[in-house]
C-alpha cells in the first residue's frame, strides 16, 4: 500500500534487511512547487499552450545522498560456512546479493527478499539432500524459486547447474500445464513450444501426453538418459522434464551432460520425482549428486551463464524491472541483448532496436516539476504498450529515454514501430495539475543487428549516435542506420 502512495506521487520506495537485526525502509518523493501569496511566474516552453497557473519559485539544495541499488538475491542454505561465504562473495564480485542462511530461517528471509535463486549446500551426510529438497518444496515461499546444488569446499566450490523448476509426479494436470505456460512465455513468437520428457516409466510418459493433449504443444518422449540427451541436442525442445531416479544414466548426469553441450545447455529442465523415495533411492540420489559434483566442478563462467538465463525467467525477483514505471530496466537491457545477439548468431534470426530520447525533458520538469515529469513518463510507457506486441521489451535506459527490443523484427517494420510511437507522444495531451495538459515530442534512432553493427556494445554505440542526431537536427524525429531520416 505505501508503495502504490508512493508510486503516484512519482516516488519509490526500498527496503533493506539483515535477520536479527530488522529492516530499513527508505522512499524518495520528488520536490514540488507550492502556490503561495507573492507568486512569480516561470516563463512557458516555446511553441507550448496557454500559460500554466504561477508557482513559487523555491531553493532546492541537492545533497549527494548515497544511491540505494538493489542487487538481486540469492539464497545459499549450507551447513558449512566458509564454502558459503565464499561462493556469497563470488556472487557480490558479479553483481549479486549473496544471503546465507540455513533451512529453518530460508522461508521467512525467501519471503522479505524474494529471491531468484536458492544454492543449495550438500551436506556432509549427501543422503539429506533429498531431505533438503523435498523441505524446500513443500513450503510455499520456496516451492517455486529454482535451486542449484553446491559441492566442494571453500576454496573449489562446485556447482550442479540446471533445475529451474521441480515438480512432483502426483502432480495434477492444471499445475502442469501453468509450469510449462510459464516456461512457454519465454519463447518469442514461437509457432509451437517443443516440450521433451525424460522418464524411464512408460506410465508417467503417458500421463503427461495426456495431460498436454490439445495444449498446442509439441511432445517428444524418452524412455532412458542416453535418448533424451541424443533428443535433446537432435531437436532443440524449448523445455525438458527429467526423471532423477532412471537405470543407467541417471537425471542429474543427464544434466550435467546436457550443460556441457554448446546448444542444449540453454534448454530449461524440469525436474520431475516422485515424492515418496525409497531409503535406497534416497542413498542413490545422495550418491548421484555426489558423483556429479565431485565428476567435474563447473567453472565460473558456467554458473555465471546460469545465473543470467535463470535472471531472465524471473525479471521481478531478479531485480530487472523499473520499480517506477513497471519496465524493464538496465541490467536487463544488458542480459536481454547478449542473449539476442548470441541467438541471431547461432540460429540465423534478426531483430531491430529502437530508441528515443524525451525532448526537452528536464525543461519540463523545471517547469511543471518532477512529479509530473514522471507521470508522462508513465503515460509514455502505456502508450508504447498499445502500439506494440506482446513480445516486443520495453527498456527503459535512461531517465527520460527508452528502448525497444523487437525480435524477429526487420529494420523497414521497425522503422514503422518508430514512426508511429513518433506520432503517438507528439499528439498526446500529457496531464498536468488542474486539469491542464502538456506536450512532448521525442527524438529516434532505429537499427537493425548485422548493419553494422554484431554486438551489444556495437549496437548501442549505433543506437545512441542516431538519436543524438536526431535531437541536434531539432529532435521529433526518427533516424535510421544506413537508410537515412524517416
Amino acid at each position: 500500500m505505501v508503495r502504490r502512495l508512493l508510486e503516484i506521487q512519482g516516488g519509490s520506495i526500498r527496503v533493506e534487511s539483515k535477520p536479527g537485526t530488522g529492516s530499513l525502509f527508505a522512499f524518495t518523493l520528488p520536490v514540488q512547487m507550492v502556490a503561495a501569496e507573492g507568486e512569480v511566474g516561470i516563463p512557458l516552453l516555446e511553441g507550448q499552450g496557454e500559460k500554466v497557473e504561477s508557482q513559487l519559485l523555491m531553493e532546492v539544495v541537492d545533497e549527494d545522498l548515497p544511491e540505494l541499488v538493489e542487487l538481486p538475491v540469492i539464497l545459499i542454505v549450507d551447513d558449512d560456512k566458509a564454502r558459503a561465504a565464499a561462493v556469497s562473495s563470488l556472487l557480490r564480485e558479479e553483481g549479486y546479493l549473496g544471503e546465507m542462511t540455513d533451512l529453518g530461517h530460508v522461508e521467512l528471509l525467501a519471503e522479505e527478499k524474494c529471491p531468484f535463486l536458492i544454492i543449495v549446500g550438500i551436506p556432509d551426510d549427501p543422503v539429506d539432500i533429498y531431505r533438503q529438497l523435498h523441505l524446500l518444496r513443500s513450503r510455499k515461499a520456496t516451492r517455486h524459486i529454482p535451486l542449484v546444488l553446491l559441492g566442494g569446499n571453500a576454496e573449489s566450490p562446485s556447482f550442479s547447474l540446471g533445475t529451474v523448476d521441480t515438480m512432483d509426479k502426483q502432480v495434477t494436470r492444471n499445475d502442469l500445464v501453468n509450469l510449462i505456460s510459464r516456461h512457454g512465455r519465454q519463447i518469442q513468437h514461437a509457432p509451437s513450444m517443443t516440450v521433451l520428457v525424460i522418464d524411464d516409466e512408460p506410465s508417467v510418459r503417458e500421463y503427461i501426453r495426456e495431460c498436454l493433449r490439445g495444449q498446442g504443444y509439441r511432445l517428444l518422449l524418452a524412455a532412458n538418459g542416453r535418448d533424451g540427451i541424443q533428443a535433446a541436442i537432435e531437436h532443440d525442445p524449448d523445455l525438458i522434464i527429467l526423471d532423477l531416479m532412471m537405470p543407467g544414466i541417471s537425471g542429474f548426469e543427464v544434466v550435467e551432460e546436457l550443460k556441457r553441450h554448446p546448444t542444449a545447455c540453454d534448454i530449461p529442465v524440469v525436474i520431475f520425482s516422485a515424492k515418496d523415495l525409497t531409503r535406497e533411492e534416497v542413498m542413490r540420489l545422495g550418491q548421484e549428486v555426489e558423483k556429479v559434483l565431485t565428476k567435474g566442478a563447473t567453472s565460473r563462467s558456467d554458473l555465471l551463464r546460469e545465473l543470467r538465463s535463470m535472471e531472465l525467467l524471473y525479471p521481478v525477483q531478479a531485480r530487472l524491472m523499473d520499480s517506477v514505471l513497471r519496465c524493464y530496466n538496465l541490467r536487463y537491457r544488458q542480459l536481454r541483448l547478449a542473449q539476442e545477439c548470441n541467438r541471431a548468431e547461432r540460429y540465423g534470426q534478426t531483430f531491430s532496436l529502437v530508441g528515443w530520447q524525451m525532448d526537452y525533458y528536464d525543461a519540463y520538469v523545471k517547469k511543471y516539476g518532477q512529479h509530473w515529469g514522471v507521470a508522462a513518463l508513465k503515460e509514455i510507457v502505456e502508450l508504447v504498450n498499445s502500439v506494440t506486441r506482446e513480445g516486443d521489451v520495453l527498456v527503459r535506459s535512461g531517465e527520460a529515454s527508452f528502448m525497444l527490443i523487437l525480435t524477429g523484427t526487420a529494420q523497414s517494420v521497425a522503422e514503422r514501430v518508430a514512426e508511429k510511437l513518433r506520432l503517438r507522444i507528439r499528439i498526446h495531451k500529457f496531464p498536468l495539475a488542474g486539469g491542464k495538459t502538456g506536450n512532448f515530442t521525442a527524438s529516434f534512432g532505429c537499427v537493425q543487428f548485422g548493419i553494422g553493427a554484431f554486438s551489444p556494445e556495437d549496437l548501442l554505440r549505433q543506437l545512441n549516435a542516431l538519436m543524438a542526431f536526431a535531437m541536434k537536427s531539432g529532435g521529433d524525429r526518427c533516424i535510421c542506420s544506413e537508410v537515412g531520416e524517416s
